[in-house]
């Protein structure tokens, strides 16, 4: 992830949306960044961080990969956030600074914390340093939106397949099985199937007929034979 947002998305970011804000405004509020980043925990990295924003004025969002221990619970206060989309949640948030990294690539960063009903602290760390703590837990936590939306369009219209570039040769002529040949095919090997094992009994009996004196047995095998040779013939047929 970080080779594709070093490499691809802020140079393609920075040549499509450039002085904005212009370098007046920037150079006003020492805080005030260009772009903000957000992305989940896989692209958290201090030094990468750090590059951003001394490089490009660029802020980034993400989840705090290593949280220290939990925060008091006196310390969440209850605030009213509107999320981007306009819709308006409460959510029990709590701020402090919080040094990340190590060596030359140590940063202070804000760390926002949000507590959920079942007590659990969800962390998150940004160098935004310009928007109110509202406003950075409403785009951290609504980007399971955005998950959840290229997750569908992936799994049913494949738009991942979208951003490849590639061909593939196709034989001249190619040859496939026509669905209903294969069912025709199928009820042709189940009758024959049949027709072998009707075929089997009827020798069996004509091989071991029934003895004349035991009148009985004798007379349901005469009647029996002629019944398994029409069967026979009616799978000829079909």
């Amino acid at each position: 992830m970080l080779q594709t947002l070093r490499n691809d998305i802020v140079p393609k970011l920075l040549q499509d949306v450039p002085d904005q804000p212009s370098r007046e405004d920037l150079t006003a509020p020492p805080s005030l960044s260009r772009l903000i980043l957000v992305f989940d925990r896989e692209g958290y990295s201090p030094a990468f961080f750090k590059q951003m924003w001394k490089e490009h004025r660029i802020s980034c969002i993400t989840y705090h990969k290593y949280p220290d221990k939990e925060w008091p619970e006196e310390w969440f206060v209850e605030q009213e956030v509107v999320m981007p989309r306009g819709e308006t949640v409460t959510l029990h948030l709590a701020e402090m600074g919080s040094l990340i990294g190590t060596g030359k690539d140590a940063l202070w960063v804000r760390e926002v914390r949000k507590l959920t009903t079942s007590c659990h602290q969800t962390s998150l760390i940004s160098t935004a340093y310009a928007l109110p703590d509202k406003e950075l837990a409403a785009r951290m936590f609504s980007r399971w939106c955005q998950e959840n939306f290229f997750g569908y369009m992936m799994h049913h219209f494949a738009i991942d397949l979208l951003a490849e570039y590639g061909t593939e040769d196709l034989p001249a002529r190619q040859e496939v099985i026509n669905p209903t040949w294969r069912e025709l095919t199928k009820q042709r090997n189940s009758i024959q199937s049949k027709l072998k094992y009707r075929q089997a009994r009827f020798a069996e009996m004509t091989i071991h007929p029934k003895v004349e004196e035991d009148t009985k047995r004798y007379r349901d095998w005469v009647q029996k034979k002629p019944t398994y040779w029409k069967k026979s013939s009616i799978l000829k047929m079909n």
